[in-house]
């Protein structure tokens, strides 16, 4: 299951904590079963988003990316979500700076899964 940690409001949270990770999911853990990045331009023309759209306008979003974020050891242990106020597709740059953030969040969460084994968090 997915737990939130950094990055939105609590209300959302609150809405989305213990999503579970599978290929059913949306976007983040669709994003995480997969290993592969979840780009979604419009929630409202994705019909896997249909029973999720209350979210959406509950929060004012329209587009929906998730990314995989994996250890440099190839774990999966979590995804980075970008969501938009308007439908957006990704640029190059877009891409390139997800996979620069999402490098860098493996990083930091496998070295603090080595100074903090799972049996401590």
């Amino acid at each position: 299951m997915l737990h939130h940690i950094v990055g939105m409001s609590d209300s959302y949270a609150r809405c989305v904590n213990g999503f579970r990770i599978s290929i059913e999911s949306r976007a983040c853990g669709l994003a995480v079963a997969t290993g592969e990045p979840v780009v979604t331009r419009d929630v409202f023309d994705e019909p896997r988003w249909q029973p999720w759209t209350w979210l959406a306008q509950q929060f004012g979003y329209r587009g929906c990316w998730s990314f995989p974020v994996e250890t440099s050891g190839g774990n999966l242990v979590g995804s980075l979500p970008m969501y938009f106020d308007k439908p957006r597709e990704p640029s190059q740059l877009d891409l390139d700076l997800a996979a620069a953030f999402t490098q860098t969040a493996g990083i930091i969460i496998w070295r603090h899964l080595q100074m903090h084994p799972v049996s401590e968090v």
